[in-house]
C-alpha cells in the first residue's frame, strides 16, 4: 500500500468517526431538548393546576381527596378481597374484624394528615357545613300559603302571571 493510499484511508476513517460523533452529539442534543420541553410542559401544567387549586381553595383539595381516596381505600381493601374463607378464633368474635377495618380507615386518615397535612375529617365537616349553608340560602319552593297561579293548558307559569297582571 502506498503512502498516499494510507493517507486517504486514514482521512476517510477520520471523516467517518467525525460524522459518527456529530450524529451522536445531534441525537443527544435532540433528546436533551425533548426532555427539557417535556419538563417545561409538566411544570407549566403543574403551575396551572396550582393556580386553579388556589383559586378554588378547599373545593380543590376536596376534589383531589374525592378522586384519590376511593383508590386508596380500594388498594387497602384488596387483600381482604383475596380471602376465600375466614375462620375467626378470638374471644371478641367476628366483631374484631370490623374493628380492624375501622382502625385501618382511621390509620389512613392519620396517614393523610401526617403526609399531606390534610385533616380529612375536619375538611369534610367544613365542606358539609358550607354546603348546608349554601342550601339554606337557596330560594324555597312555594308553600300552600302562596297564591296559586292558574295556567291554561300549554301555558307556562310566566305567561299565566302576565295574563293575571294584564287582566
Amino acid at each position: 500500500m502506498s503512502a498516499e493510499a494510507i493517507r486517504l484511508a486514514n482521512s476517510a476513517e477520520q471523516d467517518r468517526r467525525t460524522g459518527l460523533a456529530e450524529a451522536i452529539r445531534a441525537e443527544g442534543l435532540a433528546e436533551a431538548e425533548a426532555i427539557a420541553a417535556r419538563g417545561e410542559a409538566e411544570a407549566d401544567a403543574m403551575a396551572r393546576k396550582a393556580t386553579a387549586y388556589e383559586a378554588y381553595g378547599e373545593a380543590a383539595i376536596i376534589d383531589i381527596v374525592a378522586e384519590t381516596l376511593p383508590k386508596v381505600v380500594a388498594e387497602a381493601a384488596k387483600p381482604m378481597a383475596q380471602i376465600d374463607k375466614m375462620t375467626v378464633i378470638s374471644t371478641d368474635g367476628a366483631s374484631q374484624t370490623v374493628k380492624t377495618v375501622a382502625s385501618t380507615v382511621a390509620q389512613g386518615q392519620e396517614l393523610a394528615k401526617s403526609m399531606l397535612g390534610i385533616d380529612l375529617g375536619s375538611l369534610l365537616a367544613s365542606f358539609v357545613a358550607a354546603k348546608q349553608a349554601e342550601g339554606s340560602a337557596t330560594p324555597t319552593a312555594p308553600t300552600d300559603t302562596d297564591e296559586p297561579v292558574d295556567a291554561e293548558p300549554g301555558e307556562t307559569g310566566d305567561e299565566a302571571d302576565r295574563a293575571l297582571s294584564a287582566g
